[in-house]
């Protein structure tokens, strides 16, 4: 009798400690619902944001001269007066873009497998993305044009010619610079573009359009170091290819159910 009613209390205890696992377990998933559900929502905000903002404000970028003939362009840029805010305004803007693809990355990053190392790759990339063009703008942005002006004020005196250099300089380190930084980005969007390729998270076309502008951007970077800003196709294809992406994503996320597996999809 004390083995009969032993057993059933081991029993009980079996059965209770698996109840209160699967309570975990279920609460766990759906605090991962919730915060997957916050993530997507913040990169439907972000992502659309960001690329709206860096249109409207490149708009308002000097843009006549060649960009790679330093005499006249340079002229044009000391002419500008709004030069330096433009270029706030446009770092503004790489920074929500980067963040809605930061929270992309959240939104798949405590996942199993190849979906949270891609996730974590994507953060790294996505940190390092916004640190590159930091630099990238403050380069631009507010070294060049102190450098323009500093030669056009000079213009007739014997500083002259070392005034142009230096604005040289400083226009090739933009390139190195501007170079690493769309590389970066690529990479970053290629490696959310895997994950999602992977998830039923977005439907899977969302996954290749990224991969293939993630991919364009990276090669548009590396065209820069040999080119400079001489037009170059995948940039061409890029920057609207990602305008798109954008506004596509956010479109699908805000009509999208979230609370959903993240389980491979089936082919087709």
């Amino acid at each position: 009798m004390a083995h009969v009613c032993l057993a059933e209390g081991q029993e009980r205890a079996y059965t209770g400690s698996m109840a209160t696992e699967t309570q975990v377990t279920a609460s766990e998933g759906s605090s991962n619902a919730g915060a997957r559900g916050v993530a997507l929502s913040t990169a439907a905000i972000l992502l659309p944001l960001g690329m709206v903002v860096y249109v409207v404000s490149t708009m308002a970028h000097p843009a006549r001269e060649d960009p790679n003939s330093y005499a006249p362009v340079f002229t044009e840029y000391a002419a500008s007066s709004t030069w330096i805010a433009v270029h706030f305004a446009q770092y503004a803007a790489v920074l929500l873009l980067i963040g809605g693809l930061i929270a992309l990355c959240l939104a798949m990053v405590h996942e199993a497998g190849s979906l949270a190392f891609l996730a974590r790759l994507g953060l790294v990339t996505a940190a390092a993305t916004v640190a590159s063009f930091t630099l990238l703008f403050a380069v631009d942005g507010v070294a060049l044009k102190r450098a323009v002006d500093a030669w056009v004020a000079s213009a007739g005196t014997d500083r002259a010619d070392a005034a142009l250099a230096a604005a040289q300089a400083i226009r090739w380190t933009e390139y190195g610079v501007n170079a690493f930084s769309f590389v970066l980005l690529g990479m970053t969007l290629t490696f959310v573009s895997v994950a999602l390729v992977q998830t039923r998270l977005l439907p899977r076309w969302a996954g290749w359009w990224g991969l293939v502008v993630g991919v364009a951007l990276a090669v548009h970077g590396v065209m820069v170091g040999y080119v400079a800003f001489a037009p170059t196709a995948p940039g061409i294809v890029a920057l609207p290819g990602l305008f798109g992406w954008t506004l596509a994503t956010a479109f699908v996320i805000w009509r999208r159910p979230v609370q959903q597996p993240l389980s491979a999809p089936a082919a087709g």
